[in-house]
């Protein structure tokens, strides 16, 4: 890829470590933990800039239900385009720290520096690379995304996405790729809760036929290993083959499913508004 920046959300900005980082980097508050990355040729990061009335202070937690701050904000905005950028092709780009630093008449100076949970990529794309086009596509996906209501349904789905995407164990990622499923597909009505839940996924992603038919019949043998998780973590008999392929599988499909939701503002609100019961209850009905 260039040496260009590249715009990935109307907030982040994908950019070379600017050159007062590496001044910053050499200070004794962060050269252990940043100087290796800032003095990497062609290291690049994903970056924020925004003002706020007063500094971070570390020490004092955001309360639960208070309104986020510029700091909080910011954090968010930082992983909404990792994660925008993930749903335009998977691959195992991330992050694992989160540098903080002031602007002042005199230069920059520290903040904060904390570390983030690093991305865990799956075999089949933990070769792949992120390449110009995907930063447009991931630019448009967030320009959706940012018309999702703060507590619906996506943001809900999302917020799952990104803690499984991060998780090396196993049945704890298979869970949370299936909690993502479940936000955006499971019934109200708990009555005939598998087969509706796979049904619906069927006809939202596949088309009719024998295509639809085997996709619904795997998407049953996924669920019943994530039942097999919740009552009591019946694994023996899976083997290892087995249980990558079941996670390639799901997480393919949470892939596929978010990408399509996000494809436009009427489909973000099929899923984001009261109607998504009788939107996703009428696909077997659709055309």
């Amino acid at each position: 890829m260039d040496s260009q920046s590249r715009t990935v959300t109307p907030e982040v900005t994908y950019e070379p470590f600017p050159a007062w980082f590496q001044t910053l980097a050499d200070d004794d508050f962060a050269k252990d933990e940043l100087r290796e990355h800032a003095h990497v040729e062609g290291a690049y990061c994903l970056c924020t800039r925004y003002e706020a009335d007063a500094p971070l202070n570390p020490q004092i937690p955001t309360p639960a239900g208070a309104v986020p701050s510029p700091h909080d904000e910011a954090r968010r905005s930082l992983q909404t385009a990792s994660l925008m950028l993930w749903l335009s092709k998977r691959t195992s780009f991330g992050y694992d720290r989160i540098a903080l630093a002031q602007q002042e008449a005199e230069g920059w100076i520290w903040r904060e520096l904390t570390s983030h949970d690093l991305r865990v990529a799956l075999p089949s794309y933990q070769a792949a690379d992120i390449e110009p086009n995907d930063f447009a596509a991931a630019y448009q996906l967030a320009s959706v995304y940012a018309k999702a209501k703060p507590q619906g349904t996506l943001r809900t789905a999302c917020h799952a996405l990104g803690m499984s995407l991060s998780q090396s164990d196993w049945p704890l990622r298979y869970l949370s790729l299936w909690l993502v499923l479940e936000s955006l597909f499971g019934p109200q009505d708990a009555r005939e809760t598998t087969f509706r839940l796979c049904q619906r996924m069927t006809l939202f992603l596949s088309p009719r036929g024998q295509e639809a038919v085997a996709l619904f019949k795997r998407l049953n043998e996924s669920y019943r290993w994530r039942s097999k998780i919740v009552h009591g973590m019946r694994l023996q008999k899976l083997e290892p083959d087995k249980s990558l392929e079941l996670l390639e599988l799901l997480e393919s499909w949470v892939h596929e499913s978010l990408r399509k939701i996000l494809q436009s503002e009427q489909a973000l609100a099929n899923f984001d508004s009261s109607s998504r019961e009788e939107y996703l209850d009428h696909l077997a009905f659709a055309e």
